[in-house]
């Protein structure tokens, strides 16, 4: 009859069915624990669990769980994902006259874009002055200028009658 001797320790098993049994008393041997906090992954060689500690030396720290990434990129996927929170970049413009703040690179793009075009519309209200690049712009100003019922500008609108 053939015995089954465990390769991890000295006991010996009649049967393949016992043999099977025993290995499961020495499941977590052989597998390398990394000791980080909140971690605790297990690795079968030194060199893997090597490999993972230097996506912990990175130090990307998901704030909300306390999972580790190795990239940004992964990061913020990670928080969107399991998180819901979108991690969008703020721009200032840097624009004279220009207090928006946008959110997105694309959206920030497209916004000073807007500051390149031609001024094509200018307020003809005495004392202001102000250019517009597109019309729906102009068209509201025009509906609340300051200087639309100013003295000087109802004194310019007699002068024409």
């Amino acid at each position: 009859k053939q015995k089954h001797e465990c390769r991890y320790c000295d006991a010996t098993m009649e049967t393949y069915m016992e043999y099977l049994k025993h290995l499961e008393t020495h499941k977590e041997q052989g597998l390398y624990k990394c000791t980080w906090p909140t971690c605790g992954k297990k690795f079968p060689s030194t060199k893997r669990l090597q490999e993972h500690y230097e996506k912990h030396q990175t130090k990307l720290l998901c704030e909300i769980c306390g999972k580790f990434y190795s990239c940004m990129q992964s990061l913020r996927l990670h928080k969107r994902t399991y998180h819901a929170i979108r991690d969008v970049k703020k721009y200032e413009c840097p624009h004279p006259d220009c207090n928006a703040i946008i959110q997105g690179k694309s959206e920030y793009e497209k916004h000073f874009q807007r500051h390149k075009k031609p001024f094509r519309y200018q307020c003809k209200h005495p004392g202001c002055g102000r250019e517009y690049r597109c019309s729906s712009g102009f068209s509201k100003h025009k509906k609340s200028c300051q200087y639309k019922q100013s003295k000087k500008f109802l004194n310019f609108k007699q002068s024409l009658r």
